[in-house]
């Protein structure tokens, strides 16, 4: 790291501070009480059995989950100024991009597409889901081995060698590191837009499992 791009972030984030502050408050806000929505409706389906509809509402909480993970450290990052903890942010957020990348396309993979075969979801709806899962794939492979050397050696603390380790710790990028955040970001936000789609049509669609009676 050096100064140059330190106080190049500290010129970044000191723009209208407070107004960053309010929408990433507003934010967190909104994905917590969405989470409470999409977990006491997964725990519902659950509850009745009806594991059609579970493997759909349940990858939809854990994007958000995920989603609202990345954001607190997102705002760590871009507001924090001392630098060793802003190298500590930066080292959790590798550790997280290398998570959420890997495992989303995994979450949303078979018993998820199997639900939208089972109930019909149109075939627009369902492409739109599979485009921002690849994406979010591609952004994995693209950046899994500068993630993995910084998730393993810095972040899980694996290199024991402690020289090795302030020198990985030193040569993180943390503008690079925001960006790849935002760009992460971004692609969860798509894909929170294509699964919202999935979840307004298929909350309409009574469950296989049941014979009768209303939907959901």
């Amino acid at each position: 790291m050096n100064e140059g791009t330190l106080r190049l972030l500290d010129r970044l984030t000191e723009v209208e501070r407070n107004s960053l502050e309010a929408m990433f408050d507003d934010r967190h806000e909104t994905l917590e009480k969405c989470s409470a929505v999409l977990r006491q409706t997964a725990l519902a389906v659950r509850s009745r059995g009806w594991q059609t509809h579970e493997s759909i509402w349940n990858p939809c909480l854990f994007l958000n989950t995920v989603d609202h993970d990345l954001s607190l450290l997102i705002r760590d990052l871009a507001h924090e100024r001392d630098q060793w903890k802003r190298c500590f942010v930066a080292r959790s957020l590798a550790l997280l991009l290398f998570e959420i990348a890997e495992d989303i396309p995994a979450v949303f993979g078979k018993p998820f597409r199997a639900s939208l075969a089972a109930l019909a979801v149109p075939t627009e709806l369902r492409a739109s889901v599979d485009a921002q899962t690849k994406a979010i794939g591609a952004f994995w492979n693209q950046h899994r081995s500068m993630l993995k050397e910084i998730r393993t050696a810095a972040a899980a603390h694996r290199e024991h060698d402690a020289i090795r380790l302030l020198e990985t710790i030193e040569r993180i990028d943390l503008l690079k590191m925001l960006g790849l955040a935002l760009e992460l970001g971004r692609l969860l936000n798509e894909l929170g837009a294509a699964a919202q789609a999935v979840i307004t049509y298929t909350s309409a669609v009574k469950p296989p499992e049941i014979t009768g009676g209303a939907s959901l």
